[in-house]
């Protein structure tokens, strides 16, 4: 019933008779009926999949040392700049908040037959990934530089096999174990067919990245490095020339990928209290109330965990 929207109503009352009279068709046609109309989908995160995590016990200073032949960078909290670069042996983490706040007119919840409330929540948390994995990504782009040069692609509008290679060495031969590969699908692009060089057959496909290896879970994978897709966040509202502009979130560029070491060699994550929901009631607006929220703080350890690849 993938195309059920492109069905006439005969195919439409033919698909949902033999749905009726499958094994347990009542409940299937029920199921489809309470989940809600998904016109987005949700975000979901990749940024911690590149840091260490530490949950920090509740009064613990986020203090760690530093390698004193790489300089640290750390997300700042606001009202300073928003990215520092450390150079001292030991740093401190500054943790803040992040939060996102809903509301769900009680009229609201009557009119649909699914949970409006955990819908709500889900596109909350979403939302949250998304700020999340800007901060993150923000920080390995600032630190990407502070090491290494920005590494140009030997060709213009596409990166090559060559290019993720010579990224690589350069990590190894610095003593960091080259991990994962950070770039958007449309980047992705290159990789998944191969463009290894200008070659009378064109790009090649890479049987590594197939969809049916996903699936098996053995992962998108080449060169020995994880291949990590960023799409763009859950939509936000921005203000342009006075009007209102609803957009997704922009987490990475797509000419730029960050070839990056194993999560310990990178950064960290502290968290200081993890995703939590607080629910009110208002009675007075006749609705419920929402605040979803994380105290977190993000920090590169060894600026030389990870290079740049620009595709100029």
């Amino acid at each position: 019933m993938e195309n059920f929207a492109k069905m006439n109503t005969i195919e439409k009352e033919a698909a949902l008779n033999a749905m009726y009279a499958s094994p347990n068709g009542l409940q299937k046609i029920a199921a489809v009926m309470l989940n809600p109309i998904i016109r987005d989908l949700l975000h979901e995160g990749r940024g911690r999949q590149c840091l260490a995590i530490d949950k920090l016990q509740q009064g613990m200073d986020a203090t760690y040392d530093s390698d004193i032949s790489a300089k640290a960078c750390v997300c700042s909290a606001d009202g300073v700049p928003q990215l520092s670069v450390i150079e001292s042996g030991r740093f401190i983490v500054p943790t803040f908040p992040i939060g996102v706040q809903a509301s769900i007119k009680w009229v609201e919840s009557n009119y649909r037959k699914f949970d409006m409330i955990n819908r709500t929540q889900e596109r909350a948390k979403s939302a949250l990934q998304s700020i999340e994995d800007k901060r993150i990504f923000d920080l390995i782009a600032f630190s990407s530089k502070q090491h290494y040069a920005a590494q140009q692609t030997t060709e213009t509008g596409r990166v090559t096999l060559l290019d993720l290679a010579k990224a690589k060495a350069k990590l190894e031969k610095g003593r960091v174990p080259a991990a994962k590969m950070i770039m958007t699908p449309i980047r992705a692009v290159d990789v998944e067919l191969l463009y290894n060089g200008a070659t009378a057959m064109g790009p090649l496909f890479l049987p590594q990245t197939s969809e049916a290896n996903v699936n098996k879970g053995l992962g998108k994978n080449i060169l020995g490095l994880d291949i990590v897709t960023v799409p763009d966040g859950d939509t936000v509202t921005r203000v342009i020339n006075g009007k209102e502009v609803i957009e997704d979130l922009p987490i990475i560029s797509d000419n730029e990928i960050y070839v990056l070491g194993r999560p310990e060699m990178v950064g960290i994550m502290t968290i200081r209290q993890d995703v939590l929901v607080e629910t009110q009631k208002w009675v007075r607006g006749l609705e419920d109330l929402f605040a979803i929220y994380e105290i977190v703080g993000f920090a590169v350890r060894y600026a030389k965990g990870q290079i740049n690849v620009h595709v100029k």
